[in-house]
C-alpha cells in the first residue's frame, strides 16, 4: 500500500491531468492528503503532493498547506477545591451539625481538569481508602460516601484525582460525623 501514492504521482506526472491547483478547493486539497495520510505515505511524499496543489500567489513563499497535529502536553494536575464541599457541609441543613448515614458528592463541583480531562478519582478518610480508584465518569460523577463506619467525631476526608496524562493531585478537609446513636 505504500507504493500505491507514488506509483499514482508517476502516473499523473506521464499523463498529466488538466486540473491546476487554482481549481481546487482548500477541502478538496485536504481529502488527497487524507488517502494519502490513509495509505501511509511518508511525510516527505505528502509535503511535495501539498506543495504541488497549493495555489501560489506571486512573490510568496510556499509552505505545505497540511501540517501534521502537534501533541498538546498536559502539564497540569487537576484542581481539587474541597473548601467548597466544607462550606456545602457546614451550611446544609441535614448536615450543618455534622454528616451522618450516607452524604452524596457530585464530584465535578469540587474537581476539574481543564488540559487532558479528569480520568480517575479515590476518596479517603482518615488515610483509608473509601473504595478503589473509580473511572471520573462512574456513577455520573457522584460519590457516596457512607459515614455510618465511623465514630462521631472529626475526621479527615481526602480526595486523589488524576488526569489522562498522568498528572495527580490531592486535597483534605476536616469533616465532623455525628451519626445518630
Amino acid at each position: 500500500m505504500k507504493y500505491l501514492a507514488p506509483f499514482i504521482l508517476s502516473v499523473l506526472m506521464i499523463f498529466p491531468v488538466s486540473v491546476s491547483a487554482a481549481t481546487l478547493t482548500q477541502n478538496q486539497i485536504n481529502a488527497i492528503i487524507s488517502v494519502l495520510m490513509a495509505f501511509g505515505v511518508d511525510q516527505a511524499t505528502i509535503n511535495a503532493v501539498s506543495l504541488a496543489l497549493a495555489p501560489v500567489a506571486p512573490e510568496t513563499s510556499i509552505a505545505p498547506l497540511y501540517q501534521p497535529p502537534q501533541p498538546v502536553l498536559d502539564t497540569q494536575a487537576p484542581v481539587i477545591n474541597l473548601n467548597k464541599l466544607a462550606n456545602y457541609f457546614k451550611t446544609n441543613k441535614f448536615f450543618s451539625n455534622g454528616i451522618y448515614g450516607t452524604a452524596g458528592i457530585q464530584e465535578s463541583n469540587y474537581i476539574s481538569d481543564t488540559g487532558s480531562g479528569v480520568a480517575t478519582v479515590q476518596w479517603f478518610v482518615d488515610g483509608v481508602s473509601v473504595a478503589p480508584a473509580h473511572d471520573w465518569n462512574y456513577g455520573n460523577g457522584k460519590f457516596a460516601l457512607d459515614v455510618t463506619k465511623y465514630s462521631n467525631g472529626e475526621h479527615t476526608l481526602r480526595v486523589t484525582a488524576v488526569d489522562k496524562a498522568g498528572n495527580s493531585s490531592s486535597a483534605s478537609i476536616t469533616i465532623t460525623v455525628k451519626n445518630p446513636n
